[in-house]
């Protein structure tokens, strides 16, 4: 799969690089797994999404630091209150990440070393909040074809085992996902549950 390389995706990959130099230590080298979600992983499949901060999580505990870097004009900060065990998430969606072969770590005893959700997981992890930006982030995978709609639904099912609080807005939201394959855009201003879905 093909990623985009802008300002944008480039400034994430240099917020990394800022993390490695942090905890440059003497002490012992570390491989840390990072794992990017939210509208900078939009970005690097589609090319079109602007963002101001940097969703992301390690395989290890950590403390992030309060980081930012500016880049080709492009300013981003990393969002230190990031987590991915808030709203839906399929459980195994480390195993589905997509590396990103093209980052350069500094030279530092902590290495990172970056994936992106799979496009799937990043429509599984958008459906909790389902905001505009979401569903035009879904929307914007989907007419890209970067989502496989039967391994998606079959992830949302397992996704569902292990979630607290399934209920009817998030019933409308995986409805109105479903619909973005054949109707296309259905953005809403105003959450689709209140009308009965």
């Amino acid at each position: 799969m093909d990623l985009h390389y802008n300002n944008q995706s480039l400034s994430a990959l240099k917020l990394l690089n800022e993390i490695e130099q942090v905890y440059n230590s003497p002490s012992k080298t570390i491989i840390l797994n990072c794992y990017i979600a939210g509208g900078i992983a939009v970005n690097f499949y589609t090319g079109q999404r602007a963002t101001a901060d940097l969703d992301l999580e390690f395989d290890k505990r950590i403390v992030l630091p309060k980081l930012s870097v500016e880049f080709e004009n492009q300013k981003i900060y990393l969002d230190t209150n990031y987590t991915s065990s808030l709203g839906l998430i399929y459980a195994d969606y480390k195993n589905d990440a997509i590396e990103i072969t093209q980052y350069q770590p500094i030279d530092s005893t902590l290495k990172i070393k970056p994936y992106l959700f799979s496009p799937e997981d990043l429509v599984i992890s958008k459906l909790s909040r389902w905001g505009e930006n979401d569903q035009k982030d879904v929307q914007r995978l989907i007419d890209l074809k970067l989502v496989d709609k039967d391994l998606l639904n079959e992830k949302i099912e397992d996704a569902l085992i292990d979630y607290i609080g399934y209920d009817k807005f998030l019933k409308c939201n995986i409805k109105e996902m479903n619909e973005m394959f054949t109707n296309g855009k259905i953005l809403r201003a105003s959450p689709s549950y209140k009308n009965g879905c």
